[in-house]
């Protein structure tokens, strides 16, 4: 049932875990992992003022992303009965903004999964299909094995608690342990003083999770073990491919590249719809010894992970790669003679249409002009 009543101030932003809250559980029923999940501190102090920025994944160089900030009207005539699972949900405020879940731009240096858990994919999926073992281990974890982070943010009205809660699911009946959900909420104290907390100010609650209050005045933990019931309807909007690596034939000098088009351009692209290319360098790319061994040269799929890294172990070599960037003068005169290319389509997800690219190319010299 939902009460119908309003919030002036509610936003929902996502962003990657760094963690993988995992509910496997001891012969005994007790937690096996139980410091897997969310964080509500660590030992810097700086991270322990602002410690729900902490379980984002390569914060502050990767933040999350704010996709509405509005005013939210809840009324019993909008729910509906989800067609799949068959419970009543309520929509969210329309979203202002895109967000990327499992993006591969991120650097793959930001690595997560607690060094408290088994790692990527979680105990209990791996044993409801069968696997041995996880795919990535702990604190080994790229973005793309990590989950969907989402930050709850209600701004204060008043003494209102409001009336209406979200449905939850408690993932381990016997312990608060590991933390699916950190919170800081407001309410009244054994004394009847009122606190509230008001989101990203550093006062009670705002940056750092505190716990909340329970109906006769005493604190609560700042986590627990429960999930919110979520429907989400998710659509490809950014495909994105990277080549192997291609020999200029001498180290790039100064002044070498003359020019860089594809086609069509994204003036040419269907509506709301776009591509981006981006490059980076290397000084040593090597075939290996049999020439029939996929090579990292020759071959973009064998030899590279999604990440469009070179795997270690493969045949051939890849030296240490520049930082990519969209200008490819910027691969100039840093002594690279390989360069590989990151193209990324960007697709309408409204329309359902997609980018699409025929032809490249990349006009370069092989010697000082």
């Amino acid at each position: 049932m939902v009460y119908d009543e309003e919030y002036d101030d509610v936003s929902l932003s996502f962003g990657h875990a760094n963690s993988i809250p995992d509910e496997a559980v001891t012969p005994t029923g007790q937690p096996a992992y139980p410091n897997s999940g969310l964080w509500t501190a660590s030992a810097d102090p700086l991270e322990q003022i602002n410690g729900f920025d902490w379980n984002i994944l390569g914060f502050p160089e990767y933040d999350e992303v704010e996709v509405f900030r509005s005013q939210y009207i809840l009324r019993q005539i909008n729910v509906y009965q989800s067609e799949i699972s068959g419970n009543s949900y309520l929509d969210w405020p329309g979203f202002s903004q895109t967000y990327t879940w499992r993006d591969t731009t991120i650097e793959q240096s930001n690595l997560g999964g607690r060094q408290e858990s088994l790692g990527s994919p979680p105990s209990y999926y791996m044993g409801s299909v069968g696997m041995t073992g996880p795919i990535w281990d702990s604190e080994e974890v790229p973005s793309v094995g990590l989950g969907l982070l989402c930050r709850f943010r209600c701004f204060p009205q008043g003494n209102d608690l409001g009336t209406n809660r979200f449905a939850v699911t408690q993932m381990l009946g016997t312990s608060s342990l590991p933390a699916f959900r950190i919170f800081s909420s407001g309410g009244a104290d054994g004394s009847g003083v009122w606190h509230q907390v008001v989101p990203d100010s550093s006062g009670y609650g705002g940056t750092a999770p505190q716990g909340g209050y329970n109906s006769d005045g005493s604190r609560t933990n700042a986590f627990d073990s429960f999930i919110y019931w979520t429907q989400a309807d998710f659509v490809v909007r950014i495909s994105r491919v990277t080549t192997h690596w291609f020999p200029f034939h001498s180290p790039l000098g100064l002044n070498w590249i003359t020019g860089a088009m594809f086609e069509p351009g994204n003036p040419d692209q269907l509506p709301g719809t776009s591509i981006q290319i981006e490059y980076r360098g290397s000084q040593a790319v090597s075939h290996p010894t049999a020439p029939e061994d996929s090579s990292p040269l020759m071959a973009a799929d064998l030899p590279f992970d999604v990440y469009g890294d070179f795997i270690a172990g493969s045949p051939g070599t890849v030296g240490l790669p520049g930082e990519w960037t969209v200008d490819p003068s910027a691969l100039e005169g840093l002594g690279y003679g390989f360069f590989q290319l990151r193209i990324t389509f960007v697709g309408n997800a409204d329309d359902g249409v997609a980018s699409y690219l025929d032809g490249y190319g990349l006009a370069y010299a092989t010697e000082d002009s």
